[in-house]
């Protein structure tokens, strides 16, 4: 099973998959239901800035966490994101995020075709 947490509505989501927007996820009432209901996968929408990370870093002990990126402006939520998933490309991240973002959306292009982030879509 799959968790989508993102504001955006006009997604197609799998029969599988929970959408769950951030009002919801900022909720600590969710948090018993996120962890039981067994999701392998949490799809995280890193163009919201509204979603609280130290909840998102909670989700990540027991679930695989797979940013969703389709397009526009990474929020800086998503940017700490991509930073605690590939810590080994954070300080370049940060880096681009800062100096010239259109080398700083290369390279998230480039960690989602070499991640495959499209296979959890």
């Amino acid at each position: 099973m799959k968790l989508y947490i993102t504001d955006n509505t006009d997604i197609e989501v799998s029969i599988d998959t929970t959408v769950i927007g951030s009002t919801e996820f900022n909720s600590v009432q969710s948090h018993p239901y996120i962890r039981t209901a067994g999701f392998s996968v949490v799809l995280v929408d890193i163009t919201n800035n509204k979603i609280k990370f130290p909840y998102v870093q909670g989700v990540m002990q027991f679930a695989s966490v797979v940013p969703y990126y389709s397009g526009g402006e990474i929020s800086e939520f998503g940017i700490s994101i991509l930073c605690e998933l590939y810590k080994d490309r954070a300080a370049e991240l940060r880096y681009y995020s800062f100096v010239d973002m259109n080398k700083f959306e290369e390279i998230v292009l480039k960690l989602k075709e070499d991640y495959q982030w499209e296979l959890y879509y």
